[in-house]
């Protein structure tokens, strides 16, 4: 995790009362959040805010959060960066998710969404960490 100030937490949900609540939850724990409505704005947001995750909807109106994750994957910006989904969707067997993400089930408490921050944010260092000395 971040070593020079807290952890940066992007969150994008279109339901504004559900953000400002997740919001409050976050923050109460330490976290740095950014917030956003649109996923139209996503790939902005991540080259101006660099967060350290990720937490976005999977069914967010307009987009589809499963798309925006794989748009984030294929960008150089955001290859790496941890996604946590939030959802009450529990999806079709046929839709993979993409790589480097997990999925947390609404409703959830604040030590649930916490807890599953602070875990794929510790998966990511060792995968990061095993690449690391893979180069060598």
């Amino acid at each position: 995790m971040r070593t020079d100030g807290p952890t940066r937490v992007l969150l994008l949900d279109d339901d504004l009362r559900y953000l400002e609540l997740v919001q409050l939850m976050l923050e109460a724990e330490g976290f740095e959040v950014h917030t956003d409505t649109s996923g139209a704005r996503l790939m902005a947001k991540i080259s101006q805010q660099k967060p350290d995750v990720v937490v976005l909807d999977i069914m967010m109106g307009e987009h589809n959060g499963i798309e925006l994750a794989r748009q984030v994957r294929a960008s150089e910006v955001g290859a790496k960066i941890p996604i946590l989904f939030v959802s009450a969707w529990t999806g079709r067997p046929d839709n993979r998710m993409p790589a480097n993400t997990t999925r947390l089930f609404k409703p959830f408490t604040q030590s649930e969404i916490c807890g599953a921050i602070r875990s794929i944010l510790t998966k990511a260092e060792n995968v990061g960490a095993t690449e690391e000395r893979s180069d060598v």
